[in-house]
């Protein structure tokens, strides 16, 4: 197991030269829900505030409007909601489409049902060919579908340790036990990285390496942190395509990012949205 550190990205950074820092990567979101537009917000933002060249979002219709105002540098398409205001299943072809033009789709930051997730998922995630980031409850589908498999560099998965057990169709409560194990059993059965934990992050790759970050304060329980986090690794995908790297890179940027809130604000008590104008700091500090 390798311990993550600032030294040890720094490293990467020397070994991927300039084209990783010019390459920025064009994202795909898709997700949120009539009652979750700010979760597909955290993500879309954190995404910009973690480098991403441009950001489109897929999400219902009834919020489209307003996420667009609120976060003008996105690029906001709505469309047609089930009666629970969820994305509707036939929004599949419209994602898939647009994924075509993107480096990056990220997928599930905002899902409340895991049904509705499954039934959005089932067509669009075999489809895609652009590198992937299945976040929350696009779970679900690896769960209804436990023998499907990404292609190899192609997908990297980012669940809290709850959705970890949706997954795998395991205890969160004995998971919370051990999220190293978790982790790097889906990311073999589902051949992608996976990026998970509590306190501590672990990331697993299908070959069995797997790298520890105890990077990162209380606080980052905090709702919607996960959104934040599904973003900064997406974006670090779009610049990065090795998944471990991004999936590496992306942990630490957010967890560093939470100690800089914390240091400012508290150790308990900032938000989520506290943490998306500190991730331009860290990025700054790290790559210098």
């Amino acid at each position: 197991m390798t311990t993550v550190d600032s030294g040890l990205l720094r490293t990467w950074s020397a070994e991927d030269g300039e084209a990783a820092q010019e390459t920025r990567g064009r994202l795909l979101v898709v997700g949120g829900s009539q009652q979750t537009p700010g979760a597909v917000r955290l993500a879309a933002e954190a995404a910009l505030r973690a480098g991403a060249e441009t950001v489109q979002v897929l999400t219902v219709r009834s919020t489209a409007h307003a996420l667009a105002v609120a976060v003008p540098e996105l690029l906001v398409s709505g469309v047609e909601e089930t009666a629970d205001g969820e994305i509707a299943p036939g929004a599949f072809g419209l994602a898939a489409q647009m994924a075509e033009r993107a480096d990056v789709v990220l997928i599930g930051p905002g899902f409340m049902s895991p049904r509705a997730a499954v039934d959005l998922c089932g067509p669009l995630l075999p489809r895609l060919r652009s590198r992937v980031v299945v976040d929350a409850l696009a779970m679900a589908f690896l769960a209804d579908e436990p023998s499907f498999m990404f292609a190899d560099r192609h997908a990297i998965l980012t669940p809290n340790v709850s959705e970890l057990g949706l997954a795998l169709d395991e205890d969160p409560e004995r998971l919370q036990q051990e999220p190293d194990g978790g982790a790097l059993r889906l990311a073999r059965r589902a051949n992608a990285v996976v990026t998970s934990g509590g306190a501590t992050t672990y990331v697993a790759s299908p070959d069995g390496r797997v790298w520890r970050d105890r990077t990162g304060p209380e606080g980052l329980a905090a709702s919607g942190s996960g959104d934040v986090k599904a973003g900064i690794v997406a974006a670090a995908f779009g610049r990065l395509e090795d998944p471990e790297k991004a999936a590496v890179w992306g942990g630490h940027v957010h967890g560093r990012a939470g100690e800089l809130v914390a240091s400012r604000v508290g150790r308990v008590g900032f938000v989520a949205s506290d943490l998306l104008t500190a991730v331009p700091e860290i990025l700054t500090s790290l790559t210098a």
